[in-house]
């Protein structure tokens, strides 16, 4: 795809990876949305998630018992015979033209990453109720240590090369990837077209 990106066999490529910044990014976006989640900041998360996990998480808000409250907190990356963070899946792919679109924009070309990491994480419930006083909950508050996949994903504008948006999370996936992630190939593909629509949307052109 770096390839495809030159505008003549004989200058460089209009693409940048820039792949020494995806691991960094996506720690700072995973420590984000935790955050936000924690503190039912759906603001927060619509800025660091894409569309579709966003309301989720919105949604899991909304369901939450009066007066209950969240704390989460990083304690470490965690090291393993693995290295984590690590990158292990990296790709572009070319989005399909909407046709309902009356302007025939030309749609971007999407790029996703998948950046797995290890981590000791403390979650812990107050309950904010009268009779809970604000206290925590008890049994609830633990540490546990956790391998995440979380799916990044961010429009390119295909004529220049250059993001349309910023690096959003649009999926915390298994362990298992790549495997797993070919095989929710489908469901990838819908919430990708959400997300360029979505982008799309707030630049104005849609």
């Amino acid at each position: 795809m770096t390839w495809s990106s030159k505008p003549s066999l004989l200058t460089p490529a209009l693409y940048k990876p820039h792949t020494s910044k995806i691991v960094p990014t996506a720690k700072t976006l995973h420590v984000a949305m935790y955050e936000a989640l924690a503190k039912g900041d759906k603001a927060a998360l619509r800025k660091v998630c894409g569309v579709v996990l966003a309301d989720r998480f919105g949604a899991a808000i909304d369901a939450r018992p009066a007066g209950r409250r969240y704390g989460w907190e990083l304690q470490r990356y965690n090291k393993t015979m693995l290295r984590y963070p690590r990158i292990v899946d990296h790709k572009l792919t070319p989005m399909q033209a909407d046709p309902r679109d009356p302007k025939k924009t030309t749609p971007p070309i999407l790029r996703q990453v998948v950046v797995a990491i290890a981590s000791r994480q403390r979650r812990v419930e107050f309950d904010y109720s009268k009779e809970g006083g604000g206290r925590a909950v008890p049994g609830s508050e633990k540490e546990v240590d956790v391998v995440e996949n979380v799916v990044l994903s961010q429009p390119l504008d295909r004529n220049t090369w250059v993001p349309r948006a910023e690096w959003k999370i649009i999926s915390l996936i298994g362990e298992t990837t790549p495997e797993k992630w070919v095989e929710e190939q489908e469901t990838m593909r819908i919430m990708q077209q959400m997300q360029s629509q979505a982008a799309e949307s707030k630049m104005g052109i849609r």
